[in-house]
């Protein structure tokens, strides 16, 4: 069977990735208790010590499971300290960390100057607000806000808080500013003007408001059992993918259909086997990362739509055929295209 591609060599548990505006052509992920820039050929930690658990600011910081990160500026980047409660601000043009808010090491729900964190998991910037940034709780079931310009910079507000939310892990927003999050074991929706939660994908709704989706669509969608789900990324405007971390399964969310689609990424994993703990994702013009328990998965393609790739590529793997011939790739095209109206091309695989 062909195999997937590994971004690197070096083992690396990514648990979230992003593009690195500091030095462009890298990426920038979190990875057991650091902070780390890599390119195919090497890596630099450049906060916190990989395997190292602690709570450090100045130039030898130290994180303690640190989940999510956003970069506010190209050489700015705010880490949520998940384990440890706090906000933290990596200067990586002097290699300084400070604590910006939350008090580290002391869990609690506050908010003001004096603001207290319970296990901070994401941060991504309001894209409705440019001089604040949203942070989930794992625990708090809370969405927060914090400001990052003027005389309030570092003041925590609560944005959204609802018992539909605990476990909140990641999140994405949309071009109107609505929240797709995860949290439990569901997908949910937050309305950006009031606030309102509304379940997404998940086994049961109990208690919560009414839907902003179609009832009779939103039945089937709900039937999905899901474990753990994180790593949301998007798409397009209208779809994301989300990691399934509990059933090593990635899954496409489309928001138009109300559909969720599993993708057999499995056929890629270079053992041959299924997924080991799928957790995050960087989707960019013509490359998918796929950050997984002990590796970071790499696909290159000419991209103009990420399910034909998978697709294509996943029937040609199954039956041990190479994707270079044409005739097969074609069929599987051709197959795929009852599923899908819009028009894609095939891509080759690194």
């Amino acid at each position: 069977m062909t195999s997937a591609s590994a971004f690197s060599t070096i083992k690396y548990y990514a648990e979230h990735i992003e593009l690195d505006e500091y030095q462009p052509g890298n990426i920038l992920f979190l990875s057991w208790h650091s902070l780390q820039t890599a390119s195919k050929d090497n890596s630099q930690i450049i906060a916190g010590k990989r395997g190292v658990a602690g709570d450090a600011a100045g130039l030898d910081a130290r994180f303690r499971w640190p989940r999510g990160f956003m970069q506010l500026t190209q050489s700015n980047v705010i880490i949520c300290d998940t384990e440890n409660h706090c906000l933290k601000l990596v200067d990586r043009n002097n290699g300084n960390t400070t604590t910006i808010a939350g008090q580290c090491s002391a869990p609690g729900y506050q908010d003001g100057v004096t603001a207290r964190f319970n296990f901070p998991w994401t941060a991504v910037l309001d894209n409705q607000n440019s001089c604040r940034i949203f942070v989930s709780e794992n625990r708090n079931c809370t969405f927060r806000t914090v400001n990052t310009c003027g005389k309030n910079k570092w003041t925590v507000d609560t944005f959204a808080k609802s018992a539909e939310l605990d476990l909140l892990r990641d999140f994405i927003q949309g071009i109107n500013g609505d929240i797709f999050a995860s949290a439990n074991d569901a997908l949910y929706y937050i309305n950006y003007q009031t606030q309102t939660v509304s379940m997404l994908v998940g086994s049961q709704l109990v208690g919560l408001q009414e839907s902003a989706f179609n009832e009779t669509q939103e039945s089937a969608f709900n039937e999905t059992q899901l474990s753990k789900p994180q790593g949301l990324q998007w798409v397009d405007s209208d779809s994301f993918l989300v990691a399934d971390l509990g059933n090593d399964i990635v899954y496409y969310c489309n928001l138009i259909e109300l559909s969720l689609t599993s993708l057999d990424l499995f056929l890629f994993n270079m053992t041959g086997g299924q997924l080991n703990q799928p957790v995050s994702f960087l989707l960019t013009n013509y490359s998918l990362y796929l950050g997984t328990y002990d590796k970071i998965l790499y696909f290159q393609c000419k991209l103009y739509g990420m399910l034909w790739i998978l697709y294509i590529y996943g029937m040609c793997f199954k039956h041990s055929i190479r994707c270079f011939n044409s005739i097969p790739a074609m069929h599987y095209l051709l197959e795929f295209q009852e599923m899908v109206s819009q028009t894609f091309s095939i891509c080759h695989f690194l």
